[in-house]
């Protein structure tokens, strides 16, 4: 078997710091970016980042906070 790509989806409380980091740090490019949700790529790496919402538990994570 062969990965071709990994995609996945991560909570961010800020998306445009989040899309900064990924664009400006690691290359990444971005498409889309709406309000509270980005989708960022770098070859075969796709990333959705999304803020958390209402019907979502979200709580940060002490490992995450630090990076974006």
């Amino acid at each position: 078997m062969t990965v071709q790509g990994v995609s996945i989806a991560l909570s961010t409380d800020d998306v445009a710091r989040s899309v900064k980091f990924y664009v400006e740090q690691l290359g990444f490019t971005c498409a889309p970016q709406l309000e509270g949700f980005a989708r960022v790529r770098l070859g075969a790496a796709d990333i959705m980042l999304a803020q958390p919402n209402a019907h979502v538990a979200h709580r940060k994570s002490n490992a995450i906070r630090g990076l974006v």
